[in-house]
């Protein structure tokens, strides 16, 4: 059997390959059939570009998937053969996937049958994002400005009105703040000290009580300080690839004003419930499709193409120079690829 895969051969190169898969899966891997998978623009452009730290070309690319199992290894007991199943798989047509380690990466979550697979490939950006609201300590009514227009901000932002905040999404991109008001998002054209003045305007001079970054520069960290009301939280939830050196007004803010930083990146999470802990990427996958399913969050702005993977050169392309067309990106794996 061959994989047909998306593959970087080397920097600023996207190509479609092949390689032979052994008969059968090693005893904790499972063989899956992909659906459908979505392309996370930032970490992967990044990799592609040789901007990214923990992998660079050649090399294989995606995280977000979601297909049905094929065959399973001999040590797997937990999931069946024909289960739909999210995973943190490649771009590929059928892979062999690990299982049953202690992170999301490594591991398979039963999806349900009722959602469509486009929909379903945003679920592990989703996730990421969920983490956000997870870590923040915040009621119904509180403000949030999430900073980015990207899918994660985007979703970030949405969770967040979700669970009942009051939410501002600020970007310098016109088309992700009007993206943004597609998906019903309150949002504004702003950076730098644009975007403080549009918070402090927004919550009447108080500042917001989450500001969350969502861009992963660490410029719009100092921005959110000083954006944040007197106690407020900041939450780190991009993942910073620029140099950058933040003034001491930074810390100043947060140490006169009382503000809280809390990390949240999705590593935090564990996989399955326990007595101890019953948040986990397993619950948090549980309320996603839950909101899917009740059309609480809006995905299908976020999904500007849904491409056969031999359009794969031509999509990640868009994604890096033409913003304006091309956000949100899904590969469907259902047709033939001959």
């Amino acid at each position: 059997m061959i994989s047909r895969h998306i593959f970087f051969p080397e920097k600023g190169v996207v190509e479609l390959r092949g390689e032979p898969l052994s008969p059968a899966p090693a005893p904790m891997h499972a063989r899956v059939r992909s659906e459908a998978s979505l392309i996370s623009a930032g970490t992967e452009l990044a990799v592609l570009h040789g901007q990214a730290s923990h992998a660079a070309p050649p090399c294989k690319s995606g995280y977000a998937n979601v297909g049905t199992i094929e065959k399973l290894g001999a040590g797997i007991s937990d999931f069946a053969v024909g289960q739909r199943v999210i995973f943190g798989g490649k771009h590929a047509d059928v892979q062999d996937f690990l299982h049953g380690e202690n992170h999301r990466w490594a591991r398979l979550f039963a999806a349900p049958n009722d959602l469509e697979a486009p929909d379903l490939a945003f679920v592990p950006l989703a996730a990421i994002s969920f983490t956000a609201v997870l870590v923040c300590d915040f009621k119904p009514g509180d403000s949030v400005a999430v900073w980015g227009g990207g899918l994660i901000g985007n979703l970030a932002a949405q969770l967040f009105r979700i669970g009942g905040a009051r939410v501002l999404l600020l970007d310098p991109n016109e088309n992700r703040v009007e993206l943004a008001k597609n998906c019903g998002l309150e949002a504004v054209a702003a950076s730098g000290a644009g975007a403080v003045q549009a918070v402090k305007n927004w919550t009447n001079g108080a500042g917001a009580d989450v500001c969350v970054d969502g861009v992963g520069h660490v410029a719009v960290i100092e921005t959110a300080s000083q954006s944040a009301a007197n106690f407020g939280q900041i939450a780190l939830l991009g993942s910073a690839r620029a140099p950058y050196s933040l003034d001491e007004k930074f810390f100043f803010d947060v140490h006169e004003r009382g503000l809280t930083i809390r990390g949240a990146h999705e590593w935090r999470l564990p996989v399955v419930s326990s007595r101890e802990n019953r948040r986990s990427v397993e619950s948090v996958y549980g309320a996603l499709f839950d909101f899917i399913r009740r059309e609480l969050l809006q995905l299908a702005p976020l999904r500007s193409h849904v491409v056969s993977p031999h359009q794969a050169p031509d999509v990640y392309a868009g994604l890096r120079d033409n913003p304006a067309q091309f956000w949100g990106a899904v590969m469907d794996w259902r047709g033939s690829l001959d």
